[in-house]
């Protein structure tokens, strides 16, 4: 899935160098058929490392560079959960932020991709659809 073009920018910064290194060992691994049991515990690394900036991109509301990173890190690990989860939680949190600025088409279409990300988390579609009445009072 590409990246969202507003978000393209971003990457560059967004880009260290011991990421995207361990990302092409990871793959150049996965293509020379290294043992499975060595494969996990980076992917494991290259997960967990990232989440701490994550975090800390979501508490300093620098919403735009969690949701590259968030993007990054599902784009490289597609099926892990826990990825999807922290994608969904970056979406949400910037639908909520462009909902107090009363960008509602924007929060619209960026809580239903907080949805997509994470479509069995119930709480998450519960404060979505919170938002969603609020929207719906304001129209």
């Amino acid at each position: 899935m590409p990246l969202h073009p507003d978000l393209e920018s971003i990457l560059d910064w967004l880009d260290p160098p011991n990421f995207l290194d361990s990302l092409a060992s990871v793959e150049a691994a996965q293509k020379a058929q290294v043992a499975p049991s060595n494969l996990p515990s980076e992917l494991e690394y290259l997960k967990w490392s990232n989440h701490h900036q994550l975090q800390q991109f979501l508490k300093e509301k620098e919403l735009v560079k969690a949701l590259a990173l968030a993007e990054a890190l599902a784009a490289r690990l597609p099926g892990d959960p826990d990825v999807r989860g922290w994608q969904a939680l970056a979406y949400y949190q910037w639908g909520r932020q462009l909902f107090c600025e009363r960008q509602l088409d924007k929060a619209r279409i960026y809580l239903k991709k907080a949805l997509r990300a994470d479509p069995h988390n119930s709480v998450l579609w519960a404060d979505v659809e919170k938002c969603f009445q609020q929207m719906e009072k304001i129209f």
